[in-house]
């Protein structure tokens, strides 16, 4: 699983230059605002009861769930194809950044993350994690292929987004090929199992979870969205690719860790399940704490070199995401205690706050002209502290001490500190500030290298 994943991340950072350089700021933010209103859609469509298909008794109860959650999805995304034609025939009036053929490529991909959110679950449910790894670099390396040559060859206009949905197909298509076989051998056995009652069992999805994956993501992707509809697409395009960057490692840590934690939380016992849990926490507070340093203290500078100048500002909002950054990717995988316990609530509570809190603020700077950095300074400010909140409340749910946080804790601060310093006296070294920024990445990419050639056998144990 995780060789997967790091093969597919290295094939979208490495394709990066040269998408920011075929595709505008503007196209960017185009692309992150339908990427971001699909990923709301992905949730509805399923109403998150693909994560009961790990829970479930047995394998049958199991594929009853995921075909549950296949009707509702293809029924929905019906069903909104269906209003987006006749708000079409009516004439009604969409804003700007959902006119044209925008709203359905949301809907298609919507229904295409959908479909690859329940095949994944099942995968992981017979631990294919070599499928899985697959699928991942199925959508990340088709997806970054599939767009440069449509940026190349510019025969259809949104490549971006027609890139990803070819990505998101070849991703379905593959983890569906075990998913699917089970489910036509199984088909006998299924029928005879009332979906109402799979739904009813495994009510607590739909009203938790959903709720909470809505929130999360509206939290997340807001940013994207009130720049898109204030039509200030270069600023949602450039802030789309800085979260992307910066959010990087808690992309990663979250497909390689997330569904395999998830497993182990779910089976092993509690003390196997802390001790995991505070390696892989204490690996990532030395492991990855220097390359946000350096990404805080350099990111303009390596941004207009790697992505092209127009996007000096994007390397700003990225060093401004730097710190909120690595509390995401500490807490991308130990979220799902919160699943193992039952205590949705409390997550949906946590999460539920801060957003409707940062979405405030966030709508009141840029709908009233504020500069677009005040909004990410003033996001990343309610996302730490968000983080740290809902870390701990996910350690109280599952009875583990709070004490036990403070050794990673302080690994991290101890790192960061180290780094701070190393990164305020390369600024001052006699050199041109390009120069100094890819030494400070370079040193912080082979450290990161060291420690999981260290940590190897930890971070492969899911595999």
């Amino acid at each position: 699983m995780l060789a997967g994943t790091v093969v597919a991340q290295l094939l979208q950072v490495l394709l990066s230059p040269a998408l920011t350089r075929l595709f505008t700021p503007a196209e960017f933010g185009e692309f992150s605002t339908v990427l971001s209103v699909a990923l709301l859609l992905a949730v509805v469509f399923t109403l998150r009861y693909e994560l009961a298909i790990v829970l479930a008794d047995d394998d049958v109860e199991a594929l009853s769930v995921a075909r549950l959650a296949l009707r509702l999805a293809l029924t929905m995304a019906a069903g909104c194809l269906g209003l987006l034609l006749i708000i079409r025939l009516a004439g009604w009036r969409l804003p700007n950044a959902f006119t044209g053929a925008l709203p359905f490529f949301m809907v298609g991909l919507g229904l295409l993350m959908a479909l690859s959110q329940i095949a994944t679950s099942w995968c992981n449910r017979q631990r294919a994690y070599r499928r899985m790894s697959l699928g991942v670099i199925a959508q990340q390396g088709v997806t970054a292929l599939a767009s440069v040559i449509f940026g190349l060859i510019k025969v259809v206009p949104g490549g971006l987004i027609v890139g990803r949905v070819v990505g998101q197909a070849c991703a379905a298509l593959t983890t569906a090929g075990a998913w699917l076989p089970a489910a036509r051998a199984a088909r006998s056995q299924t029928r005879g199992v009332s979906l109402k009652r799979v739904a009813l069992k495994f009510r607590q999805f739909p009203a938790f979870n959903v709720a909470y994956s809505l929130i999360a993501s509206a939290g997340r992707d807001f940013l994207v969205l009130a720049f898109a509809l204030s039509h200030n697409l270069a600023a949602a395009g450039a802030y789309g690719l800085a979260r992307t960057i910066a959010y990087l490692p808690m992309t990663f840590m979250s497909a390689a860790l997330s569904q395999v934690f998830y497993r182990e939380a779910a089976t092993a016992d509690r003390a196997a399940v802390l001790d995991l849990a505070l390696k892989l926490l204490s690996a990532m507070a030395v492991g990855m704490v220097p390359a946000f340093t350096v990404l805080g203290f350099f990111g303009p500078d390596l941004f207009a070199l790697i992505f092209g100048e127009r996007w000096r500002d994007a390397g700003q909002y990225a060093a401004v995401l730097a710190v909120p950054a690595a509390m995401a990717a500490a807490c991308s995988w130990p979220e799902r205690l919160y699943e193992v316990a039952r205590r949705q609530k409390v997550s949906l509570f946590v999460q539920a706050t801060f957003d409707a809190i940062s979405v405030l603020v966030v709508a009141v700077l840029v709908f009233t002209g504020r500069p677009v950095l005040w909004a990410v300074i003033a996001y990343a400010i309610l996302n730490t502290m968000f983080n740290i909140a809902y870390l701990a409340c996910a350690w109280r749910v599952s009875g583990f001490a709070l004490r036990s946080l403070l050794k990673p804790a302080r690994l991290a601060l101890a790192t960061g500190a180290i780094s701070a310093v190393i990164c305020l006296l390369l600024q001052r070294l006699p050199a041109p500030a390009v120069l100094v920024a890819i030494a400070a990445a370079a040193a912080s990419v082979v450290h990161l290298l060291l420690l999981a050639y260290r940590w190897r056998g930890l971070l492969g144990a899911g595999k």
